[in-house]
């Protein structure tokens, strides 16, 4: 049986950035960008991956600068609605060389998922099934991770009032 994976994986202690936050312009920037700088910083870091497997496809063409940056800009809502019971939700890989979608839909104890691709990649399957707890277990450890990880490489980016309230909202664990 065909099944998803997404995480952000981190092994060993991660070099710590003493670079001085940026001043965010409110009328020009918003958590996007401090997300930004936080997945610049980790993707200069060489034991810091990201990945993401399922469809068919082992290992999907993702990084840490890009890919993750669009995963973690959706994250937030996506693990809001979880905490909330609600699996019916999508996550859009939108950038260049990945450009696929994945829709999640709730079916009583499991989450149907299917894969929309922008490309000539097909996803085989085109659909998997997963049960609520793995997909919880999903965003809610990619959100966990990443956390840390800015922790640890990026502490004057995650003082940031902005990524204070997005890392605080509501997540049960």
């Amino acid at each position: 049986m065909s099944k998803l994976d997404i995480k952000l994986e981190v092994v060993g202690v991660l070099q710590r950035s003493d670079e001085v936050a940026p001043v965010y312009d409110v009328e020009l920037d918003n958590i996007t960008s401090v997300f930004s700088d936080i997945c610049e910083t980790l993707s200069l870091q060489p034991n810091v991956q990201f990945i993401v497997s399922g469809f068919g496809q082992e290992l999907w063409p993702v990084d840490v600068k890009t890919d993750l940056l669009c995963a973690v800009e959706e994250l937030g809502e996506i693990v809001q609605k979880i905490s909330l019971e609600n699996y019916n939700f999508e996550l859009d890989f939108y950038e260049q060389g990945v450009e696929r979608k994945l829709i999640f839909e709730s079916r009583d104890l499991e989450v149907i998922i299917k894969c929309e691709s922008y490309t000539n990649w097909i996803p085989l399957p085109s659909s998997i099934t997963m049960s609520k707890n793995e997909v919880k277990e999903i965003f809610y450890s990619l959100k966990f991770t990443f956390c840390s990880a800015a922790d640890q490489a990026c502490p004057n980016l995650i003082n940031h009032e902005w990524f204070k309230a997005w890392s605080e909202s509501r997540q049960n664990q």
